[in-house]
């Protein structure tokens, strides 16, 4: 007889249908025969899915169904584990077929099926009446439990259809079908399984594990969602300590953590002595769930402690000195130290005001904190900490924070403030705009506590943003008290105008001198002096700047000031007294001193009569005997600065800004009329015949102008080589470096001078086409009257 191992090695796929099932007909074959693998005929078939094969086979009346290979394999389980539907068909037909027989696996064909999602066979199989849907494998877990791990909801929808399913059934590790289920997170699954009634939710495997505790432990949240959805599941401990949501903690799973967080029934306690809070919240913070930790407070769920709505786990333990707890949640890059509670207190101002010293240094050394933060009501941790006379506290504060005595001067609280001074606060420091305590003191109308920060040593010329002193300040403000405060601690009055003096002491006429007194000490005085008074009563020693009302006023102070006869104009200047600037400098005697007036252009509003004005401004200095003194003495200004210069150069200069700024404004206002002209020129088309004669007056205007200019450079120039002789080169270079820049107006006449000359020109042209036209009107007129003529004759 032919061996069956021919028809079993292998190559039964490429035989031809025929020839393959005419052999299986033969006696001669021999079914029962086995290949170099020891597997049967039939169970390489089955196998290789040969349905037709297989069916030949099962015809014949010698075939073995339930025959094992070598390996225990059996031709049922193998059809329903690799979904032959058809073969498993054919094989459940046979009368002898073993539905519950187990292979090598110590599987049955219905947990192979079921494991493997084949839903068809799995019906083939629970058709049948003998079917064991309960008998479990080698460990015990049944076809349930094995659809369920795999997620096939039909398959299990089937099983749990069969009434004599156990949907609990354990097997030796104790897992359940919905264990499994919730493990692999598999949710559909977890739903059928929980709309039987006889479910049981809390089953524990054999490590003391509930699907909860699965579910949570692997992060399913949709799954952990339908657990919770039911009543009577087990949130709490295990053997080893362990719940649901300390396990998602653990893992890190904060939706599944948020979850469980506010379900009721949670235990905080463990045998009564350990503080279920306290264990939640070391592993949310572990994990890095900041937001999860902060929930554990806000959920209350510390035994020991009422938490307020809003705290941070880190403003909890700084509160309270947990100086591990800071240490370990300072850790996580995450976490913002510098968190607000629902009164906008951080972790540093709760440790601050219970006097944490140890959880203040450790907030300080991570780097991240912002000693500057206030809660609501605008209070810091310094300022709070001084408040509750927590010394040591304030001592470590002070040296980092730089709004606190800013706030506590506004706030007018002086107590305070002494406490930060004595505590070696920088009574300078300067907040966000550049202001001092000392600014906010005058802003505020806090005089106690500017007399304090001034006898303190407080700068009292500090410049904010704006270059704005607290004497600027105090003068805008129109707070007289504290401007003489401030002059009597040596405030410089630079950056003040006479007008900003002149609202300060409104009582006084514009017609009153100012007079601004230093004395030796750097003290200063603010006096206002009629034209009788101007220089009696005078200060025996020290530095004097006098501002003057008009230049009237000021060549009668400085002349009499020089002891010098002088011719100076008393009406208002021409342009003859413009063309140099008048200087005058005595150094021999017993009164040395020198004084220059420049002259501005003043642009009247109507240039075609061809008027402009010149206003005179004046400074000038005196002294005793040259040498005798580094500075000046007395200092004599039409302008209105009011700070008292270093030296009568630093007077000069300022003269030659002035007149530079007065020209270039000059400039700007006739380009200004200049463009009006180019407006009307364009609608008059050049029909007005005056606007030539008025360009003419404005290109006169412009070369006295520039005449003008030339004369004054040329005279600064020689009064600034004169004071250079006396004074020294490097003054002498830097006053020229201000004559240079008045210097430059000449190239903004020249402009002006083109742009009248480009005028002019397009005049020109407007009246030439005018005349054109005008011409060519008479000739026509001339012809059409030679005509009538004709045809009258």
């Amino acid at each position: 007889m032919l061996s069956a191992s021919r028809c079993c090695s292998g190559k039964l796929s490429k035989l031809g249908k025929r020839i393959q099932l005419g052999l299986l007909r033969h006696d001669f074959i021999r079914i029962d025969g086995r290949d170099d693998k020891d597997r049967t005929l039939l169970l390489l078939a089955v196998g290789l899915g040969h349905t037709n094969i297989v069916e030949c086979l099962l015809d014949r009346n010698d075939i073995d169904v339930n025959l094992q290979d070598g390996n225990g394999n059996l031709p049922l389980n193998e059809a329903a584990g690799n979904g032959h539907e058809a073969i498993s068909s054919l094989l459940l037909e046979k009368d002898d077929i073993g539905v519950n027989l187990k292979d090598g696996d110590k599987r049955t064909p219905l947990i192979k099926a079921a494991s493997n999602g084949h839903g068809a066979i799995v019906r083939q199989l629970l058709e049948r009446n003998d079917i064991d849907v309960n008998l479990g494998n080698g460990e015990g877990d049944t076809p349930l439990v094995e659809a369920a791990w795999n997620g096939h909801e039909t398959v299990v929808s089937l099983l749990l259809g069969k009434t004599d399913i156990q949907p609990n059934a354990r097997g030796e590790s104790g897992i359940t079908p919905l264990y499994t289920a919730a493990a692999e997170g598999h949710n559909i699954v977890v739903g059928l399984l929980l709309e039987r009634d006889d479910i049981e939710l809390n089953v524990k495997t054999s490590s003391d594990e509930t699907p909860l505790f699965a579910a949570a432990n692997n992060g399913h949240e949709s799954v952990t969602k339908l657990l919770l959805s039911r009543d009577g599941i087990e949130l709490n401990v295990n053997c080893h300590g362990d719940t649901p949501l300390s396990a998602a903690l653990d893992r890190g799973h904060k939706v599944v953590s948020e979850l469980l967080l506010y379900q009721e029934g949670n235990e905080l306690e463990h045998n009564g002595s350990i503080d279920r809070g306290y264990f939640l919240l070391s592993k949310a913070l572990d994990r890095g769930l900041q937001d999860i930790a902060s929930k554990i407070l806000i959920a209350k769920i510390s035994r020991n402690v009422e938490i307020p709505i809003g705290r941070s786990p880190l403003s909890w333990a700084a509160e309270r000195n947990k100086t591990d707890q800071v240490r370990t949640i300072l850790r996580i890059d995450t976490v913002d130290p510098n968190l607000r509670d629902a009164q906008g207190r951080t972790p540093l101002s709760r440790a601050a005001e219970c006097d944490s010293i140890s959880v203040v240094s450790l907030l300080l050394e991570s780097g991240r904190i912002d000693v500057n933060n206030g809660d609501l009501d605008r209070r810091t941790p310094l300022s709070i900490a001084a408040d509750a006379q927590n010394y040591a506290v304030v001592s470590i504060l002070v040296t980092r924070d730089t709004v606190t005595l800013h706030s506590l001067v506004r706030e007018g609280n002086l107590s305070s403030v002494e406490i930060l001074l004595d505590n070696r606060y920088d009574i300078n420091t300067k907040n966000g705009v550049g202001q001092s305590s000392l600014h906010v003191a005058v802003d505020n109308n806090r005089f106690d506590i500017a007399m304090r920060l001034l006898s303190r040593g407080a700068n009292v010329n500090a410049e904010d943003h704006s270059s704005t002193t607290p004497l600027c300040l105090a003068v805008q403000q129109k707070r007289r008290d504290f401007a003489e405060l401030l002059l009597d601690y040596s405030a410089s009055t630079k950056g003040i105008t006479f007008h900003g003096w002149r609202s300060l002491y409104e009582e006084f006429s514009p017609q009153y001198t100012l007079r601004i007194t230093e004395k030796a000490s750097g003290s200063r005085r603010v006096d206002f002096l009629s034209r009788n008074n101007l220089l009696a009563n005078e200060p025996e020693a020290g530095r004097q700047l006098f501002l003057l009302p008009d230049y009237q006023t000021w060549s009668f102070a400085i002349l009499k000031s020089l002891n010098t006869t002088t011719t100076m104009y008393t009406e208002s200047p021409d342009l003859q007294d413009a063309m140099q600037m008048k200087c005058y400098h005595c150094y021999t005697g017993q009164t040395a001193g020198a004084y220059a007036v420049a002259y501005f252009p003043i642009l009247q509003l109507d240039l075609s009569k061809g008027k402009i004005t010149w206003e005179g401004c004046g400074v000038g200095w005196s002294m005793g005997k040259l040498g005798q003194d580094s500075g000046s003495v007395r200092y004599f200004s039409m302008l209105q600065e009011s700070g008292i210069p270093d030296d009568g150069y630093e007077l000069f200069q300022q003269l030659l800004a002035e007149s530079t700024s007065k020209w270039l404004e000059f400039c700007i206002q006739f380009e200004d009329h200049l463009s009006h002209v180019r407006l009307d020129q364009l609608k008059s088309q050049g029909k007005r015949p005056e606007t030539i004669s008025h360009l003419a007056e404005n290109a006169l205007h412009i070369a006295q102008l520039r005449r003008a200019l030339q004369g004054q450079v040329r005279s600064a120039e020689e009064f600034n080589t004169d004071l250079g002789r006396l004074h020294g080169g490097i003054k002498e270079q830097r006053a020229f470096e201000y004559i240079h820049t008045f210097t430059d107006i000449r190239q903004q006449l020249q402009i002006l001078d083109e742009t009248i000359r480009d005028l002019l020109q397009f005049e020109f042209a407007w009246a030439s086409i005018n005349e054109a036209h005008k011409s060519t009107s008479l000739a026509i007129s001339m012809k059409r009257l030679s005509w009538i003529t004709v045809c009258g004759v």
